[in-house]
């Protein structure tokens, strides 16, 4: 790639109509959509093109392509209604994270506010699916951050070599699992690696963002190194349909402690939640050596 080119979506993907390319309309339509969210779907294919946000009060630009889920409901909904209770306690989490883990990066939401939040952390992130990799690396650029994150077009598990990546329609949920959903629509060979492995000896986790799609556990096995030498905090996914119990044990073992991060704020846990109706999905361990400090 040429030094000025900057990466861009993925050209080869059908373009959509930009319906609300009129600011004054766009505008119109972000102030309803925010106050009802239910009408995303009225508008979410409607416009594509680099917007700004203000997540926790961080200015981030937002390069908005084809196929992207989170990059709508960020225009539309606004990052208020986007990970409700998980954005304000990560960007928190941030301020004092020297390096950061973006596990299953989508289009960048996190490492972008990670490195808006301090301007001397450093961020590895991963994102195997291709345009989502693409859209990851144009996001980051977009915001001048390059310099600062290394981006990996690899899966994390326990193991290293090479898997088969399950890609459903809505590619947010694309996973290793090959039980994790059965609308898949196409499978992709990745390269997987290890957080153990792949981390430089050199580089100082504070904070870990995991969302792999009910792959949790097996990314949490291949960074045991990680968690016991640094102790970093840890935000993670936990589906209905992930198996809670090996995540709970292994987090115990290393002596972590749980909070489920919701819209009113974080909640002591003994056990991650399982039952229906969830509040939330997402989840914030933390060493119980720190627990004075804790959210």
């Amino acid at each position: 790639m040429a030094p000025d080119e900057k990466p861009t979506a993925d050209p080869k993907v059908m373009r959509r109509t930009r319906v609300l390319s009129n600011i004054a309309l766009r505008t119109l339509a972000r102030a309803l959509v925010h106050v009802q969210p239910h009408r995303l779907g009225q508008v979410s294919e409607a416009y594509e093109g680099v917007f700004r946000i203000r997540p926790c009060g961080l200015s981030l630009k937002y390069e908005l392509g084809p196929r992207d889920a989170v990059g709508n409901v960020l225009l539309w909904c606004g990052p208020r209604n986007f990970e409700t209770g998980t954005l304000s306690v990560f960007a928190k989490l941030a301020q004092k994270a020297r390096g950061v883990l973006d596990m299953g990066a989508n289009t960048g939401i996190y490492a972008m506010m990670a490195c808006a939040a301090n301007s001397k952390t450093r961020v590895i992130a991963w994102e195997p699916v291709p345009y989502l990799f693409r859209k990851l690396e144009a996001n980051i650029a977009l915001n001048g951050f390059t310099h600062r994150c290394d981006l990996r077009p690899n899966a994390l598990s326990d193991t290293v070599g090479r898997s088969t990546l399950y890609v459903p329609v809505d590619s947010t949920m694309a996973s290793l699992n090959p039980a994790h959903l059965n609308n898949e629509t196409a499978r992709i060979d990745v390269i997987v690696e290890t957080a153990d492995s792949a981390i430089p000896p050199d580089f100082p986790v504070d904070l870990i963002k995991l969302d792999v799609e009910s792959y949790e556990y097996q990314v949490l096995c291949g960074m045991r190194g990680i968690l016991a030498r640094h102790r970093p905090a840890l935000v993670f996914e936990c589906l209905t349909t992930t198996p809670a119990e090996p995540i709970e044990r292994l987090l115990s073992d290393l002596g972590y402690s749980l909070q489920q991060l919701t819209r009113s704020g974080p909640i002591d846990l003994a056990h991650i939640v399982q039952t229906q109706p969830v509040v939330a999905h997402n989840y914030l361990a933390t060493p119980r050596e720190r627990q004075s400090n804790r959210i």
